[in-house]
């Protein structure tokens, strides 16, 4: 069981993603209240679910690929301290970033259930998984950026 908890990338994530009490409303409340709109107007993503696996599967690639040069940049780093601080945190962010996404994949193929309920239900749970996904790939962006532009500052 231990190679498979994620207990880590969920607390580390949860700590540097939600900091003030206006984290919380971005991150949590704005996607509820899309998912109840969209589930209000009775929106079904079952009919755009190949469309969006694709996408979330090119996206948990490339994020994969950060990944991978993040601990790069960690690896030559070792003597600043508040940058591999914030490096930790995006790879936290990245990490569960992937893992939402791939819980969100599994959501879409249970929208195409047969059963009205259970379908209406799946098809809730991926709209704010998506939309916490697209917040979440909206701040790791800009983390990234300031980073990268940190980057390039230092080798002037």
């Amino acid at each position: 069981m231990s190679k498979i908890n994620i207990n880590n990338i969920i607390v580390e994530h949860f700590k540097s993603q939600f900091t003030t009490g206006f984290d919380y409303f971005i991150f949590m409340l704005i996607p509820a209240l899309l998912t109840t709109l969209l589930v209000w107007f009775e929106i079904s993503l079952k009919f755009q679910a190949g469309i969006i696996i694709s996408s979330l599967s090119i996206f948990i690639g490339l994020f994969i690929n950060v990944l991978v040069l993040l601990f790069d940049i960690i690896r030559r780093y070792t003597d600043r301290s508040i940058k591999i601080e914030v490096l930790k945190q995006v790879m936290a962010n990245i990490s569960f970033t992937v893992l939402l996404s791939g819980i969100a994949i599994i959501c879409l193929f249970l929208t195409k259930i047969h059963h009205e309920l259970s379908s209406k239900i799946f098809n809730g749970i991926t709209i704010y998984l998506l939309a916490w996904i697209m917040l979440n790939i909206l701040m790791i962006l800009k983390r990234i950026y300031v980073l990268f532009l940190d980057e390039i500052n230092q080798g002037k």
